[in-house]
């Protein structure tokens, strides 16, 4: 029979501290730089911001302007607006306009056609781009 004594051990205790401590620190850094990466990924999207007024002069003439008031990672906001009822009643006979703001302060007005008579309905949708990233800024409806 083969006997153990203190000098057949394998590890040493003291080596065996320092390689439980050395996986202890490899496994934080790795997870510290998991957590960081994800924390980048989140702030790097689109982002911008618009304001829009809306006016009724008379139940023939309505319109909204939106304005860009920030851009802080947006190459371009697209300004989509679309006749609800599908029909073409927006400036120069149309059912669809899209345009783009590509400064702070810039704008983009949106009309009823001069031949319509009455009230349309009017969804306005601001998309803020940057890079091949994009991100809905502004949906709602208007009635000009």
């Amino acid at each position: 029979m083969v006997r153990c004594t203190d000098r057949d051990r394998a590890v040493n205790p003291v080596i065996g501290t320092v390689l439980l401590i050395g996986v202890a620190v490899i496994l934080s850094a790795s997870i510290g730089t998991f957590l960081i990466g994800m924390a980048n990924d989140l702030s790097g999207g689109a982002q911008g911001a618009v304001e829009v007024s809306h006016s009724v002069q008379d139940p023939d003439d309505g319109f909204i302007t939106i304005s860009s008031v920030s851009m802080q990672r947006a190459d371009r906001i697209t300004i989509t607006a679309t006749d609800v009822d599908g029909a073409d009643r927006l400036e120069g006979g149309a059912s669809v306009l899209a345009d783009e703001i590509r400064t702070v302060g810039g704008s983009v007005t949106i009309r009823q056609d001069s031949d319509h008579e009455g009230d349309v309905d009017v969804s306005i949708v601001a998309i803020a781009e940057y890079g091949d990233d994009s991100a809905l800024i502004f949906d709602r409806e208007y009635r000009i």
